[in-house]
Order: structure tokens, then C-alpha cells, then sequence
């Protein structure tokens, strides 16, 4: 069970100029982060250059409060620890597997079983007051993993048989994918745009193969794989000003794939009943 969370929060208020900008993404398992930034304000080039290209230049230590506090060895150091190229994020690999490969087993009852249960929150938000208002959250969640339960090969002898592997939820209140992007502007110009986005791949899988044979009599075998994987995904964004502008996009992906089968080559005698489920 593993539960994770991600807050990136900004505001920007200034007498006439007033910005924030906020990026949240959040990653787990090994995906393609690339076709989603073009969803995002346009191209992924331009939300690369957002978060990879620099934050401060010198017209900053024209300020009263950073005078010769500030020279441009720091400015360069405060650019580096902020910079960070999205399309070079990846997550690692994310998998749970529980199997049995090859050799002999004799028992009463043999169980394999494989678990996934996830929940992620992302939140991104941004506040920007001034004469300009400009604000912008973008939060991202992508999933991505694989949960597998399987006997292959060997040669099982058993009263029963149960291979199971399930992807899903921590709870009723708690999605394996949740996005809140939040995103506010006033001004005499107001700009605000609040874009969340959630993708969830998740691979289910439950198989036996190899010679699986019955101890007595009245026994079974059940293959089951499913997916109860849940994505939630706001967007909430405002503009307030003479001139006002508002975008506010929310989108939920999922791609899943959920098998339960007997693989080529499997060998079962002896059971009263076989069972063969996928539920999505």
C-alpha cells in the first residue's frame, strides 16, 4: 500500500505587475510524459522553456531590498537549483509480481496472490494580484505499473489452486490518481489559467501454466485478474478585471490492460472446477 502526495503552491502580488506560475508532476512507473505537455498551453517546447529556462535575471538586484546582495554568481546559482527540463523527467519502474517458476510443490492449498493499491494527490495552485494579473497552475499526475500473479512451468500437486492479482484504490476516498489544479488573477488585466491533467496505465495480469494436478477430490483452480483503479480531476481557475480571461482545462486518461488466462502449454487434471475471470 503506498499513498503519496504533491503540493506546489505560488503567489505573485505586486503594485503593478503580478505573477505566479505553478507546475506539479508527479510520476510513478516508466511512461511518456512528452505527448501530454503539447496538451498544455500549447507546445511542449514552451512548457520545457517554462521550467527549464532561467527565473531571475538582473533587473532583479535593481531592487532597493536586494542592492549588492545580489550579484550575478548568485543570480546564476538561484537559476541552476530552479531549473529542470519536464521532458527529461522519468519515473522507475513500478511493479508488483508474485509467482511460482519452475520446480515442485505439494500442498494442501497453493495461493498466489499480487497487490497493487495506490493513491496519489497533486495539487498545483497560483495566486497573482497587480495591475497585470497573470496566474497559471499545471498540475500533472502520470501512472504507470504493472501487477502480475502467475505459476509458470514446474509441476504444482494441490487440493486447490488460486492465482490473483488485483490493481486498485486505498479506499472510498482514496483515488489511485487525484488532480486539483487552482489557478486565481485580479487585476486591472486579469490572466488565470488552471490545466490538470491525470494519466493512469496500469497492466493486470493472472496466468498459470505447467502441469498442475489435483490432491483428493472436489478441488478447483481460479485465475483471477482485475482493476478497480479510480481518477478524480478538477480544475478550478478565476479572472477578475477591466479585461478578464479564464482557462480552465481538466483532462483523465486511462489506458488498462486486465488478463487472466491459461497459458499455452498448461496441463490441469484431477479438479472439480476451473475458473477463468477478468473484471474491469
Amino acid at each position: 500500500e503506498r499513498e503519496i502526495s504533491l503540493a506546489t503552491v505560488t503567489a505573485g502580488i505586486g503594485g503593478s505587475i503580478g505573477i505566479g506560475g505553478a507546475a506539479g508532476v508527479l510520476l510513478s512507473g516508466q511512461g511518456d510524459l512528452g505527448d501530454v505537455l503539447g496538451e498544455v498551453g500549447g507546445t511542449q517546447a514552451s512548457m520545457d522553456e517554462l521550467a527549464s529556462g532561467n527565473k531571475l535575471d538582473a533587473a532583479i538586484t535593481g531592487d532597493a531590498l536586494l542592492a549588492d546582495k545580489l550579484g550575478a554568481d548568485d543570480l546564476a546559482a538561484l537559476n541552476q537549483a530552479s531549473s529542470r527540463s519536464l521532458l527529461a523527467l522519468g519515473g522507475k519502474q513500478d511493479q508488483v509480481l508474485a509467482g511460482i517458476s519452475g520446480g515442485s510443490v505439494v500442498a494442501g492449498s497453493v495461493d498466489v496472490d499480487a497487490a497493487s493499491r495506490l493513491s496519489t494527490h497533486n495539487l498545483a495552485g497560483s495566486v497573482a494580484a497587480g495591475a497585470l494579473g497573470a496566474g497559471g497552475a499545471v498540475a500533472y499526475t502520470g501512472l504507470n505499473g504493472q501487477t502480475s500473479a502467475a505459476i509458470e512451468q514446474g509441476n504444482i500437486q494441490a487440493g486447490s489452486v488460486r492465482v490473483q492479482a488485483h490493481s486498485g484504490d486505498l479506499g472510498a476516498q482514496q483515488p489511485v490518481s487525484r488532480v486539483d489544479a487552482i489557478a486565481g488573477a485580479a487585476g486591472l488585466v486579469g490572466l488565470g489559467a488552471a490545466v490538470a491533467i491525470s494519466d493512469l496505465a496500469q497492466q493486470t495480469d493472472a496466468s498459470v501454466s505447467g502441469v498442475v494436478n489435483a490432491l483428493g477430490t472436489g478441488g478447483s483452480v481460479q485465475v483471477q485478474a482485475s482493476d478497480d483503479s479510480r481518477s478524480e480531476v478538477s480544475a478550478s481557475g478565476a479572472a477578475i478585471g477591466a479585461a478578464a480571461v479564464g482557462v480552465v482545462v481538466a483532462t483523465a486518461n486511462r489506458d488498462a490492460a486486465v488478463t487472466a488466462q491459461l497459458g499455452n502449454g498448461a496441463q490441469l487434471g484431477g479438479f472439480a472446477q476451473v475458473g477463468v475471470q477478468a473484471i474491469h
